[in-house]
């Protein structure tokens, strides 16, 4: 299993395996940790990225303007600015992050995947 940070070194993640790409992203309160049942068995079909998301798990928190407020946002914007970035792949979110951010805030989601493709 490899662990890593993003180039930005804010992100922590986990990648293991091979094959189809497949992206886990855990909800609030928890890390990237919640899905080693299932990393075994996965990871002999799929590459697995699991990110611990800012302010969990081996993760920073945000810097300011970051406040409580983004918490519902925050995994949905890191789940499809990974999933955007790596081409081919499955993505996978947990309950506890709001689904519809991806269809009511399309285009900023893009610019995050931009930015942190760029960093």
């Amino acid at each position: 299993m490899t662990s890593n940070l993003s180039p930005s070194q804010l992100l922590h993640f986990t990648d293991r395996g091979s094959g189809s790409p497949l992206l886990l992203v855990h909800g609030l309160m928890v890390t990237g940790e919640i899905f080693e049942p299932l990393i075994e068995q996965l990871a002999a079909r799929h590459r697995l990225i699991i990110p611990d998301l800012h302010g969990h798990g081996r993760s920073r928190e945000l810097p300011p303007p970051y406040t409580a407020a983004h918490d519902q946002a925050v995994p949905i914007h890191h789940a499809q600015m990974l999933h955007d970035g790596i081409r081919g792949s499955r993505l996978i979110i947990v309950d506890g992050a709001d689904h519809t951010l991806i269809w009511t805030h399309a285009d900023e989601l893009v610019r995050v995947t931009e930015a942190f493709l760029a960093a």
